[in-house]
């Protein structure tokens, strides 16, 4: 994807993680500011290869989320595993550049272990100085089209399984936790007004297909008392269910199942109880056609042949609780 623009990302290595902390206070508010360098990377015409870096630029993304999680603790009874059970309900406002999206979300932890979620989001998107924020893909001009905002709206809800483990609850001392995540998202996403033999656009991410969606990601890190807190290494899976989704265009040459694979080394900084950082650089997979293209906007109407791997991002992402 050319994303020479702001927009919003996701590091979910800091949200991940944020499950092992302790600490709870009612509400608990901060803020998280987001941010990724992107390099550019050459698009290939053979599959399962690795693409070589080809440039110093290729885009940036931003934005700034304003949360706020209210604990209610719910104990299933006087055994340890149960007697922290709890439901935190949240709420957030996510602000960027060319889009604004409220977010509401509640999970429920039983046991340590495991915890069940589920959410839903709503936002409208713009277009400032290039920077486009929602639009739908003209597909006999092969060109996106802006959308006007408040008149059509980005919407999702998902339902989501994780399995969380810290060996420092069987091991005592500072130096004994290794930290062990792993889930399963199911998402639907779409766009109101839009149907779903349309491709679009949200958040200057290109080439998008209302329906059902998979995200699996596994976390493995160690914890440290230091300021260097955590270093460790996640895993990301997503992508859509059913190649269908995106027939219209070309009858599956496309592969609208196609799954993105990203591994990526992380290290998070506690700065204090109040200010952290997460530092995170990822090396992805994307699809690979037989013909040879510039721009992402035309992929739709080209021909699948397999895997292309490239070194994706440098993200960050800083949090201040109040």
């Amino acid at each position: 994807m050319k994303n020479k623009k702001l927009f919003l990302i996701s590091i979910f290595a800091l949200f991940s993680l944020k499950a092992f902390s302790a600490e709870e206070k009612n509400p608990d508010l901060y803020v998280t500011i987001d941010g990724a360098y992107y390099p550019e990377s050459e698009y290939r015409t053979s599959s399962a290869h690795m693409s070589k870096l080809t440039g110093a630029y290729y885009g940036l993304e931003g934005r700034a989320t304003m949360n706020a999680d209210y604990t209610i603790k719910t104990p299933l009874g006087e055994h340890w595993l149960l007697k922290d059970a709890k439901i935190v309900l949240n709420g957030a406002f996510e602000l960027s550049p060319v889009t604004l999206r409220p977010k509401l979300s509640v999970s429920f932890t039983p046991v340590p272990f495991l915890q069940f979620s589920a959410g839903t989001s709503i936002g409208t998107g713009w277009t400032i100085f290039g920077w486009e924020g929602m639009s739908i893909l003209n597909k006999e001009k092969k060109e996106y089209e802006d959308l006007t905002p408040f008149t059509h709206f980005y919407y999702d809800f998902w339902a989501q399984g994780t399995f969380q483990f810290d060996t420092g609850a069987i091991f005592e001392g500072d130096w004994t936790h290794v930290l062990f995540l792993a889930s399963y998202q199911v998402k639907y996403a779409a766009l109101t007004g839009v149907g779903d033999d349309e491709i679009w656009e949200w958040q200057a991410s290109s080439n998008r297909a209302n329906g059902f969606q998979v995200y699996v990601t596994s976390v493995i890190a160690y914890q440290m008392p230091k300021k260097l807190n955590r270093v460790g290494f996640l895993f990301e899976l997503e992508g859509h269910y059913k190649e269908s989704d995106y027939a219209v265009l070309n009858n599956n040459f496309y592969k609208g199942d196609f799954k993105t694979v990203s591994f990526s080394p992380f290290a998070y900084i506690k700065f204090n109880e109040k200010n952290t950082l997460t530092i995170l650089a990822s090396v992805s997979s994307r699809r690979a056609f037989e013909e040879e293209h510039e721009e992402t906007t035309i992929e739709p109407y080209l021909n699948y042949i397999g895997y292309e791997w490239y070194f994706r991002r440098i993200a960050l992402s800083f949090t201040h609780t109040f």
